[in-house]
């Protein structure tokens, strides 16, 4: 499951690949690519729920498949589990400061379009 994020390469690449364009050019491509990002952003919002459904299901099979084995090893799928958990938590978080960024960044130049993306950005969950 790959993660949404705005890295900081790729940003600098995209913002470089701007300077031949007219302003209006300029403003649509990033009110673009900041849309771009926010709708990967969702859907990997929205899948992510499943995946930890079934991630979950495998780790309490796991849970007891090795408590019969031997009781320590029982807590080795628990323990995937939460490192799991937490490092999507955190790379979800990560993405979501990356779009915020790159759309403080253009504020002068998504001008209206600022206010709108930001309360989207906020909207989801």
């Amino acid at each position: 499951m790959n993660k949404p994020n705005i890295e900081r390469d790729d940003f600098l690449v995209f913002a470089a690949s701007l300077q031949n364009l007219s302003k209006e050019e300029i403003r649509q491509a990033k009110l673009l690519y900041i849309k771009n990002a926010i709708v990967e952003y969702k859907s990997y919002c929205h899948s992510y729920p499943l995946f930890l459904l079934l991630f979950g299901s495998v780790c309490i099979v796991g849970f007891f498949i090795y408590i019969t084995i031997f009781p320590l090893l029982a807590l080795l799928p628990l323990l995937f589990f939460y490192i799991i958990f937490s490092s999507t938590q955190t790379g979800l978080r990560a993405s979501k400061q990356g779009i915020d960024k790159a759309i403080e960044i253009w504020k002068e130049d998504l001008g209206d379009d600022y206010f709108l993306l930001k309360a989207e950005l906020e909207r989801i969950k």
